[in-house]
């Protein structure tokens, strides 16, 4: 049985040392997301699935700006749809998002897209991103970045950009 283990563990050695740059990129990348994970324990601790966001920022350097987001984790921990209702131009637009997070521990950057309408019959489109540090396992501090697009359908089309940078707290239910 000793030999077998020992063998076992010389051809893993060999296929990981012969293996190309961009599979040990691959391996170490998973070990980086899953290991910070895995320290909390999967199985151990039951993730929050609920998340309330709010931030207040800038649009544009220049006028103010609010989200508020109501968000629920399809994957824990990953992937999270929600509904955001912004103040951007002078209207509130609703839209529909998906977040990707990387939890890396207390620091989890995230990434986000969505697509939107608001009362006045316009559409609208956001990206970006930003960082949640974890204070404990319910609070948290958030700052993002958001790129909005909204187009406003009068006698003539009107598209409208704006670029928020803003702070704010999550709360995970």
């Amino acid at each position: 049985m000793p030999n077998q283990k020992k063998n076992f563990l010389l051809s893993a050695g060999r296929i990981f040392f012969l293996a190309s740059r961009k599979w040990k990129a691959v391996f170490f990348s998973a070990l980086f997301i899953l290991l910070p994970a895995a320290r909390d324990g999967f199985a151990a601790v039951k993730p929050f699935r609920g998340e309330l966001d709010f931030s207040l920022g800038l649009l544009n350097g220049r006028d103010l700006g609010v989200i508020k987001s109501v968000g629920w984790y399809v994957l824990p921990r990953f992937v999270k749809i929600d509904v955001n209702v912004a103040y951007v131009d002078m209207e509130i637009p609703f839209s529909g998002n998906i977040s990707l997070h990387l939890p890396l521990g207390p620091v989890v950057p995230f990434g986000t897209a969505g697509l939107g309408f608001s009362f006045q019959g316009n559409s609208s489109k956001n990206l970006g991103g930003g960082i949640i540090f974890k204070l404990s396992d319910r609070f948290a501090l958030l700052g993002e970045y958001r790129w909005f697009r909204i187009v406003k359908h009068t006698y003539e089309r009107i598209i409208v950009t704006r670029d928020y940078l803003g702070a704010g707290v999550s709360w995970f239910y």
